[in-house]
C-alpha cells in the first residue's frame, strides 16, 4: 500500500561487527529469545543468511547498481516466507463495485510533498499481526482530516481490528474498503482512546468518535490517474504481494485517504 516513496539511504554496514557479536547485539536490542538452543541455532542461521544477502545487495548499491540501501531490523531472524506468513491476510469479495465513485478531473500540480502540508503523522509499526489494511485506513484517514479540518489526530487501528469484522478477520488479515465502510457507518476513536495491542480482541466501539468516511473513491489503475489524484489526496493503495523483502529499510510513506486503489498482482 505504497504510492509516494521515500527511500532511506546511508545505513549503517552490517559487516562491522563479528557474526556472534552481531547476533547477540541483535538479540538485545529486539528483546529477542528462543525457546531452546536448536531453535536459537536456526535463527542464528538464517540470520547470518539474511545479513549476507544485505551485504550483496549494499555492494550493488555502492556500484551504482541498487538505489537504496539495506539493513538488519528486527525480522532478520525470519525467512521471507514466515514474515509473510505473519502479514497474510485473508481472501475476501474486494471489487470496484464497493468503492463509491471514480476520481476523475482532477489537475495535479507539478510536485507535491504532504509532509510540508503537516498532513503525514507518524510511522506506525503493525508488530506481529496482519493489520496492514487497518494501518492503510487510519493513516489515510488521518491525512485527511489534517488536510480537511487541520487536526493532526492519531486513529486507532486496534478498533478496525476488533470491530471492523465484515470480510476481515483482525491480525489474519482484512480489506481497506471494508474498514472505510465501517468508519463510515460507526466513527472512529483515537489511538489514545483506543490503544494498539497488535492482537485480536473483544470490541469495544467508542461513542465518542474522532471521524467518519464521508466516501471511500477508486482510482483508475494507471500513472496518470494516480498522478492526478496525490496531487490532490492522500492516496491509500491495495497492493497484492506474493513476497516481501524483510529486510529493506525504506520508509514507503503512505500517503492516503478515503481514497482506495486495487494495485497490480504480484502474481
Amino acid at each position: 500500500m505504497k504510492l509516494f516513496i521515500v527511500f532511506a539511504t546511508a545505513l549503517l554496514s552490517v559487516t562491522a561487527l563479528p557474526a556472534q557479536q552481531h547476533w547477540t547485539s541483535f538479540k538485545t536490542k529486539h528483546g529477542k529469545s528462543y525457546e531452546n538452543l536448536d531453535e536459537e541455532k536456526v535463527r542464528f542461521q538464517i540470520f547470518q543468511d539474511n545479513v549476507q544477502k544485505i551485504n550483496a545487495h549494499n555492494a550493488r548499491y555502492e556500484a551504482g547498481l541498487e538505489t537504496y540501501t539495506m539493513a538488519v531490523n528486527k525480522f532478520a531472524d525470519l525467512t521471507p516466507k514466515e514474515f509473510g506468513n505473519m502479514l497474510r491476510r485473508q481472501n475476501g469479495p474486494f471489487t470496484r463495485k464497493h468503492l463509491a465513485r471514480h476520481v476523475q478531473n482532477l489537475t495535479a500540480p507539478d510536485s507535491i510533498d504532504w509532509r510540508t502540508k503537516n498532513a503525514v503523522l507518524e510511522v506506525k509499526d503493525q508488530g506481529k499481526c496482519g493489520s496492514c489494511w487497518a494501518f492503510s485506513a487510519t493513516g489515510s484517514i488521518e491525512g485527511q482530516n489534517a488536510i480537511k479540518n487541520n487536526q493532526r489526530v492519531s486513529l486507532s487501528e486496534q478498533q478496525l481490528i476488533d470491530c471492523a469484522t465484515e470480510w476481515s478477520n483482525g491480525c489474519q488479515g482484512g480489506y481497506t474498503v471494508y474498514a472505510f465502510q465501517y468508519v463510515g457507518k460507526n466513527g472512529l476513536a483515537s489511538a489514545a482512546e483506543y490503544p494498539y495491542e497488535a492482537k485480536n480482541n473483544i470490541c469495544k466501539e467508542k461513542s465518542g468518535s474522532v471521524v467518519k468516511v464521508k466516501e471511500a473513491v477508486a482510482v483508475d489503475p494507471n500513472e496518470s490517474a494516480l498522478k492526478e489524484a496525490v496531487g490532490k489526496y492522500k492516496l491509500a493503495l491495495i497492493l497484492h504481494i506474493w513476497y516481501i523483502n524483510i529486510l529493506i529499510l525504506v520508509i514507503l510513506l503512505l500517503f492516503p485517504v478515503v481514497l482506495g486503489f486495487l494495485g497490480a498482482s504480484g502474481k
